[in-house]
């Protein structure tokens, strides 16, 4: 099965460090001081092999925001992955996809 996943890293001493910011945390549910990442990997028979992993940056961290054209949402993050399993033509299963997300980058 092909997975997609986004995940927060709580980090409440590090503000320093690149892509850090209040925003919502995957893992807690709620807001916090948190690194977060999306990630792809392949699951079969209880293992996970990770395929790819792509850092989220806060709107905050881009000179005019939301507009600037490297800003990326979590969504557009997963729909790259998407395409670069698909391009890159990893021996898994599509059907495992949901139709919308396969309808979302078509």
């Amino acid at each position: 099965m092909f997975i997609i996943d986004d995940t927060g890293v709580l980090k409440p001493y590090a503000s320093k460090t690149e892509g850090m910011a209040y925003q919502h945390c995957p893992v807690l549910g709620t807001e916090a001081l948190c690194n977060v990442a999306v990630a792809s990997c392949y699951s079969a028979n209880d293992r996970y092999i990770p395929l790819e992993v792509k850092f989220y940056k806060t709107e905050s961290e881009f000179v005019i925001g939301k507009n600037d054209p490297d800003f990326k949402s979590n969504l557009e993050l997963a729909k790259e992955l998407i395409t670069d399993v698909m391009d890159k033509k990893y021996p898994l299963s599509m059907s495992s996809l949901m139709p919308g997300i396969l309808q979302a980058i078509s």
